[in-house]
């Protein structure tokens, strides 16, 4: 009898750390579910428009590459504007309703960013292999690479974002034309503050106006615009030196500034992100 006894006190005792244990892995699997759901969500809100970096595909590869923990720390969860040209657009690996669209340096370069889109996405039907684009999205992975969440991805050579983002109903091409005549109207007005005030300005202090290089991480020149997104002016090379005299944004939020370059004081437009080592 003591031995019975004793095995159905042994049984119930080990029942009781079984318990247990199953208890605490549950916990510990709701407590990562919950901090999932809480990630995605952060990311689902964050504001891709208000990138914490302009990088080129190579820049953010090379990063990653030196010291992946320090680049995890600074970009993981953060949202990030990549400039490059569209390498591939194919089946992804991981869900066969989705596309992978990889963002690579150029012909030659062996770095990539990728973003997964449905296959229904617009954005799928219009990029085309060799594009040149900035794509803005939350970097999410870097196991296979840089891996970017809620893309979308601007066109140089069309100047328009592509996908939901471009604009394409009356309604929003109204909008668009709205916002580009307010955008004129203030452009002129600055312009026309700006000429007041140098007018009164002599050699010596037209000269402290913040001096810029021009450098182009992904092309060799930079185009000068007559207004932001405008008809262009004419090439700047990548380490010509030009004088900012304004800035304005561009519909899209995106700022630009106004420079003058050359012997003949010529004026236009850049994107600002395209300047370095002003003084």
């Amino acid at each position: 009898m003591k031995t019975v006894l004793g095995i159905l006190a042994t049984s119930s005792l080990l029942m009781t750390t079984g318990c247990a244990e199953l208890q605490e892995i549950a916990e510990e699997h709701k407590a990562e579910k919950a901090a999932e759901k809480a990630k995605k969500d952060r990311i689902s809100t964050l504001d891709i428009d208000q990138p914490i970096a302009n990088l080129s595909v190579e820049a953010i590869s090379e990063e990653f590459e030196a010291n992946s923990v320090m680049a995890e720390d600074k970009y993981m969860n953060q949202p990030v504007e990549i400039n490059g040209y569209i390498g591939s657009i194919d089946d992804s690996l991981f869900n066969e309703k989705n596309v992978s669209i990889t963002i690579t340096g150029g012909e030659y370069s062996f770095s990539s960013v990728s973003c997964s889109k449905p296959r229904n996405a617009t954005e799928v039907r219009e990029l085309r292999k060799g594009m040149r684009v900035a794509v803005r999205g939350v970097v999410t992975s870097e196991e296979m690479g840089v891996g970017l969440s809620r893309c979308k991805f601007w066109s140089f050579s069309e100047d328009r974002w592509i996908g939901p983002q471009a604009i394409s109903d009356s309604t929003k091409q109204s909008e668009r034309k709205q916002a580009l005549a307010t955008n004129r109207a203030q452009q002129a007005a600055t312009t026309q503050s700006s000429a007041d005030s140098r007018t009164a300005l002599d050699k010596n202090q037209e000269e402290t106006f913040p001096e810029c290089i021009i450098l182009d991480p992904n092309d060799s020149y930079a185009n000068a615009r007559t207004t932001p997104n405008g008809s262009i002016v004419g090439p700047l090379s990548n380490g010509t030196r030009v004088q900012v005299i304004g800035e304005l944004n561009d519909p899209s939020g995106r700022p630009w500034s106004e420079v003058k370059f050359g012997n003949a004081g010529t004026k236009g437009y850049v994107l600002k992100r395209l300047l370095t080592s002003c003084k």
